[in-house]
Order: structure tokens, then sequence, then C-alpha cells
């Protein structure tokens, strides 16, 4: 009976104590997690990417006589913009002449002899082997005839594109070995602009990416152009890497050489810039954050955007006003109490 009445009593000694302790111990949804939170803004927000960059032709000609000579006259000078066909330059052709009339007199006369000797052959006066060696005498004659003409139309020196002369290497009275440099001519038609990137800052940039190009010697009207090239081989020193960004010259007036200043807005969707941490990653491969409404907790599906310098643009899922954890979301779930730092 003593037995019976010990354990009555030890049992519900036992059961009062863990009653006790779980009227003690707060619930998950009672409890207050502090977070740190920001709220959603508009996206002009962001801070575009700025540079400093130099003017660069689209490219350049290396401009040369294809035959040897004496320099007769120069007909431009650097910096002067010439068109595709314009003159450069002229040799003196007098020699060149007397092999080109040696030439169309050897023609004619292999000419003649074949309207002779055809009208033999025809009427089977002549061997055909006699007529053979004509006809390869008047071949032979039209191939000397057309590299003499070749060789006085090389004396004239022409611009093979619309430009700039950047470079004259010649003087009037030089004698130049035929694929001697006389002139170095830049397209500006479409200039680009070079810029060193930051190794950290090269993953955000793409190319066709717009930039806005602002150029102080000519005031401050900005010019838009596009990322044509992006580097791939860092300089080992700088740790940066070469980026070109493509802009219109209609006027001509953007000239290599020219410092500017480049701005890369990477904002170009609508939507909110929030820091990389702030987004997490649901079992099935969804994105959402953290967002604090009526004091709790509450996961809120996104879509993620551009990758930028201040961090993941979001397109959808957020709206301004919108308050979100962007630090401490490790510790809530959905419901849980919050409270903002």
């Amino acid at each position: 009976m003593r037995k019976i009445l010990f354990y009555s009593v030890a049992f519900l000694t036992v059961t009062t104590l863990l009653a006790s302790c779980k009227s003690d111990k707060p619930t998950d949804t009672n409890r207050v997690i502090k977070v740190k939170t920001e709220t959603v803004n508009t996206s002009s927000n962001v801070t575009p990417l700025k540079f400093v960059g130099v003017v660069e032709a689209e490219s350049k000609t290396s401009v040369s006589f294809k035959v040897q000579g004496e320099v007769q006259s120069i007909a431009v000078q650097e910096g002067q913009y010439i068109r595709k066909g314009q003159v450069l330059a002229k040799m003196d052709t007098e020699i060149i002449e007397q092999d080109y009339n040696m030439a169309k007199s050897t023609l004619n006369q292999a000419e003649d002899a074949y309207k002779r000797m055809k009208m033999m052959y025809d009427n089977n006066s002549l061997p055909e082997i006699k007529f053979v060696e004509v006809q390869t005498g008047l071949e032979q004659a039209k191939a000397n005839f057309s590299l003499a003409k070749s060789q006085l139309d090389y004396a004239v020196l022409k611009s093979p594109i619309d430009g700039i002369v950047s470079q004259r290497s010649i003087e009037v009275g030089e004698n130049l070995m035929g694929g001697q440099p006389a002139f170095s001519i830049l397209n500006i038609k479409t200039v680009k602009v070079k810029i060193a990137v930051p190794e950290n800052e090269i993953p955000l940039l793409s190319v066709g990416e717009k930039a806005e190009v602002i150029i102080p010697v000519l005031g401050n009207n900005p010019f838009e152009g596009n990322i044509t090239e992006k580097g791939f081989d860092g300089n080992k020193m700088t740790h940066t890497y070469v980026v070109k960004i493509l802009l219109d010259n209609p006027k001509h007036d953007i000239l290599p050489g020219m410092v500017c200043n480049v701005a890369i807005n990477q904002d170009d969707n609508e939507g909110f810039v929030l820091p990389n941490n702030c987004i997490q990653i649901g079992s099935r491969g969804d994105r959402y954050v953290w967002c604090v409404k009526d004091g709790k907790a509450t996961a809120v599906r996104v879509t993620i955007g551009q990758l930028t310098a201040k961090g993941i643009t979001i397109t959808s899922g957020l709206f301004k006003g919108d308050i979100v954890i962007v630090e401490g979301m490790q510790k809530v779930s959905e419901g849980m109490n919050v409270e903002t730092l």
C-alpha cells in the first residue's frame, strides 16, 4: 500500500513539473527575431558604372605605292579629311609611260598580224603551227600591255577609304620602293571609346550594353553608344580589362585621342535592386525574399534580373514600399514575429 502511495505521489510530482516547464517555454510564433530591413525604393537608386576613356579610330589603313619611282607631287596634308578615290600623291611617270607606249605599240602590231594571218589560215594558206604562234604572240602582247597600264595607274596613289590623313611619310623628290608606307588614314565614320574596367566590375558588363559618353571638349551633350568589345586578357599590373564602345560620328567632330567620361547604367529594366544575399532559393529552385508585413516575416516569391554593381535587380514580385529583410533572414520562418533594428 505504501509503494502504491509512493508511486502515485511521484507521478503527480513529475507531471506537475513537466506542465510547469511546458507553460514557461515560449513557442516559435511568440519569439521575436531582430532583423535589419530595407524599404524597397524606385530603381533610380542604381549608381551607374563610371570610367574615363580615350577615343580611337574605327580602323587605321596604311597606304603605299605599288610601284617603284620618284614622288612627283603630294595632294593632301596631315589632318585633312579625304574621300574614297581621292588622289593622295603622284609619281614621275616618264619611264612608266615609255614602257606603256612600247607595250601599246607591240599590242597594235600583234593585233594587226593576227588579223592578216587569220585570213590566210581561214583560206588554208597558213599552217596551223604558224597560226598558233601568232595567237600566242597576241596573248603575250595583251598581257604586257595590261601590266604596263597597271603600272601607269599605280603611279597615281588614291585613298581606298573615307577618312582623315593621320600621317604622311613621304616627300616630293623621294625615291620609293613598291610597298613603302606613304600615308596612314583613319576611318572615323564611327569611333571607339576605349576604357579600362577593374576585374571586379568586368562581370557586370556585356557586349551590346548601352553606354553614355561625354566628351568635355565638345560640350556636355552626351553621345550614346554600345559595347562592342569586351577583353578577356587582363592587364597583370593593373588588373583591368579593355572594353570598347562604338559611337556614330557623322559630323567627324569626335577625333582620336579625345578624353571622355563614360557612364554605363545597368538599370535598363524596370525593377528594384537589393543586396545579393537577400535572395533565397527554394527547394524547387524558385527565388524568394523575406519581407516584413504587420510585424511578421513573410516569404515573397520574386523574379530576378541583371546583376549590377549595387546588387541584384528584382523585376517582379516586389512593390515600392515593401520592407525586405536584408540581415537576419536565416533566423526567420513564415509568420515569425520580427523586430527591425
